[in-house]
């Protein structure tokens, strides 16, 4: 007899396996991770802007984000320039293959996830919060540099 607890380990798996899925379909078809898209997508408008104001903008860490701008830099999407009066500060350019990039990219998880739950009452919306922070008490994953992105880490990789 299936239990509530198995229905909710099956849930979070199937969570699990739609963001690894995604997550493999991205690399295959762009080569790049969520968090890469993201930084991408918040170039996109401006063209330019300082590595913490993208830090700030996708709630990744500053350190994240110069990680994927020098892996993004290599493949000519970016660039990264020095600011001119200030040495220490460094603005992240698009360049025009980043933007090419960004036309041909699937949507990503989250923005589906964020599409269908807008369109939820705001008495689901809060009951759906409430729960998922539940849960993550429950599996003591209380992580406070958690970015909203659905992205899939392979551990077995190497870096």
């Amino acid at each position: 007899m299936k239990t509530r607890y198995e229905d909710a380990l099956v849930a979070l798996r199937q969570i699990q396996r739609q963001t690894e899925y995604q997550t493999r379909q991205l690399a295959q078809t762009s080569g790049l991770t969520p968090s890469q898209v993201m930084v991408l997508q918040a170039l996109e408008k401006p063209g330019r802007l300082l590595v913490g104001d993208i830090a700030r903008l996708t709630r990744l860490g500053n350190p994240t984000v110069t990680s994927l701008s020098e892996k993004m830099q290599s493949r000519g999407l970016i660039s990264r320039e020095r600011d001119n009066v200030d040495r220490r500060r460094v603005w992240l350019v698009i360049q025009p293959d980043g933007r090419r990039v960004l036309e041909t990219v699937p949507q990503l998880l989250q923005d589906t996830f964020g599409n269908q739950f807008s369109k939820l009452v705001d008495w689901e919306q809060a009951m759906i919060v409430s729960a998922l922070e539940r849960v993550v008490t429950l599996l003591g994953a209380n992580m406070p540099d958690s970015a909203p992105i659905l992205d899939f880490v392979d551990l077995d990789q190497k870096p």
